[in-house]
């Protein structure tokens, strides 16, 4: 042990030198720091926006699913549609007789409501199909092919029928009672050749 050459203890009053502590130490509890706070930060912004975005509620949905399937089926409970359908089978107005047009109308109306409104057209039902056979030959072929052709069709033919029926009825009791009209106009076949 004498051999050995003898460690030299520092001073007790003596600097150490920084060799000891790590440069940068301070650096690096900052950004220690500062990814703390912008992770506390986020975590935050993600609560706060998951407890304020409205949520589906399950209960409402379905409540709301089963409440507009209950009013699909009470409106289909009420639709009457006119028995028999209208038939028309008219030449295409400028074709010269080469082409023409089939088709059935169905016409539709609130059975529930106007429980007389079906007698009165199936009374009617030869005025309502001249005037269908007349509202589809004065058509040329350019006015069927159009694309909103068949919706122009429904809307002139629901029209002229409302225009037909007498807007109300007398009762017994001197009151008027109103008759009723068509609520919608459906194209069964549509046929150009």
């Amino acid at each position: 042990m004498a051999d050995e050459p003898e460690k030299k203890q520092p001073e007790e009053g003596a600097q150490q030198p920084e060799g000891g502590e790590k440069k940068g130490g301070g650096k690096i509890i900052f950004l220690s720091a500062l990814a703390a706070v912008v992770l506390v930060n986020a975590i935050i912004a993600i609560i706060l926006v998951q407890v304020t975005m409205p949520k589906p509620e399950k209960k409402a949905e379905a409540l709301l699913e089963e409440d507009s399937s209950r009013v699909v089926r009470e409106q289909m409970d009420q639709v009457a549609f006119v028995d028999p359908p209208i038939e028309a089978i008219v030449n295409i107005k400028g074709t010269e007789g080469l082409r023409f047009l089939k088709a059935v109308i169905v016409l539709a109306y609130d059975g529930k409501k106007y429980k007389d409104l079906g007698a009165l057209l199936a009374e009617r039902h030869p005025e309502i199909t001249n005037m269908v056979i007349e509202r589809l030959s004065s058509r040329s072929l350019e006015d069927l092919q159009r694309p909103n052709a068949k919706e122009e069709i429904r809307a002139e033919i629901k029209r002229q029928v409302n225009k037909m029926l007498p807007k109300s009825k007398k009762s017994m009791m001197f009151f008027s009672k109103d008759i009723g009209h068509i609520a919608d106009v459906y194209i069964k076949e549509f046929i150009i050749q």
